[in-house]
């Protein structure tokens, strides 16, 4: 790329960011020599590297507009209420958002365009920071051992915060109170996912039965528990059939 192109590129960047009435959705790229998605997306990422080596300005950082709540590290934040399977897995999903893919990663690593220290970051912290909550002394008690060793690993990596023996009072616009060892306090997120709970949802048992088909339901259709316990009752229906 010559630097008249990365100077152009610059310009443009620095412009489009600078003016909070232009929207993305004003934006329309169209390659101009018929190049492929491949080679836009190599160019691309070409020059957001040099341009935030050369300005410390990231663009893909930037919302224009009024900010978001902002948790206490500058970043967006989201709560998730219930420390079980599905909160710890929930949790995972949102902090993941906003991470490096795996393409931009090898892209900036072979390319030397950032520290490796700061391309671990970029790949393990999402654009939210997540805030677990749960009522109990623990999270994740219905995970199985191993399984729970390797989730936490997870969870420490992505830099969620664990919020036990918290109970959730009430959802507002801009924020969740919880109620911790009898101190009251709001914690400012601007999204809230509620994960506080199981049940088991099998309509095919009813529609099955209908028809007269034997069926044994087995697993979380039958009642949510943990994997080790679907698979042996699955091993037991197969040895019945």
């Amino acid at each position: 790329m010559c630097c008249a192109r990365r100077f152009a590129v610059l310009l443009f960047i620095l412009f489009f960011y600078a003016a909070p009435e232009v929207s993305a959705q004003d934006l329309f790229v169209f390659p101009s020599r018929g190049q492929s998605n491949e080679q836009m997306q190599r160019d691309r990422m070409e020059c957001h590297a040099w341009a935030r080596q050369q300005t410390g300005f990231d663009p893909f950082q930037a919302s224009p507009g009024a900010p978001p709540p902002q948790a206490a590290g500058g970043s967006t934040a989201g709560a998730v209420i219930g420390g079980g399977a599905v909160g710890v897995e929930t949790a995972l999903l949102l902090a993941d958002k906003g991470t490096l893919s795996g393409d931009a990663l090898k892209f900036l690593l072979v390319n030397h365009a950032e520290a490796a220290e700061d391309l671990y970051e970029l790949a393990s912290r999402g654009t939210k920071q997540i805030v677990l909550l749960e009522m109990i002394d623990s999270v994740g008690k219905d995970i199985g051992r191993s399984t729970r060793w390797a989730m936490m690993q997870d969870v420490k990596r992505a830099g969620i915060e664990m919020r036990v023996a918290t109970r959730a009072l009430e959802i507002t616009a801009s924020s969740v109170r919880v109620e911790t060892d009898g101190r009251i306090e709001e914690i400012p997120v601007d999204t809230v996912v509620l994960a506080a709970g199981a049940q088991a949802f099998n309509p095919l048992q009813k529609a099955l039965e209908k028809r007269r088909i034997p069926v044994q339901v087995v697993g979380d259709a039958k009642t949510p528990a943990k994997a080790f316990d679907a698979i042996h009752q699955g091993f037991a229906a197969g040895r019945n059939v």
